[in-house]
């Protein structure tokens, strides 16, 4: 539940172009809250800070926008546009059975070059 996902067809961390497009869980009814629980209550202009085994990304929160499951925007898969990481999660109503209604997707734009891990 603490694990977030890199969508492999996407942008690299650090690339010039594209999205870079991480996923996890909001909660499960039995390991409780998932990685990305808070991510509907970031504020605008926070700072994220993605690791690798060796650097540090950071990036500013500009945007968060909410999704019925099905209609994703096409702009979440882009590989040719600006520089952009998208932390997707659920939200909405849970169903039994169904799972959550909705996706909640925070954007955030490069801050800075990446730094090393020490």
């Amino acid at each position: 539940m603490g694990e977030v996902g890199w969508w492999v067809g996407g942008a690299a961390l650090g690339s010039a172009r594209g999205t870079v497009l991480l996923a996890g869980h909001v909660d499960d009814a039995d390991a409780g809250p998932g990685a990305l629980h808070e991510l509907a209550q970031l504020p605008m202009g926070a700072v994220v800070e993605v690791d690798t085994a060796d650097r540090r990304f950071a990036y500013r929160v500009v945007a968060r926008r909410v999704y019925d499951k099905a209609a994703l925007p096409d702009s979440l898969f882009d590989r040719a546009g600006r520089p952009t990481l998208a932390l997707v999660t659920c939200g909405g109503a849970f169903h039994p059975g169904q799972g959550y209604e909705r996706n909640v997707v925070v954007y955030a734009e490069p801050v800075g070059g990446p730094r090393p891990l020490r």
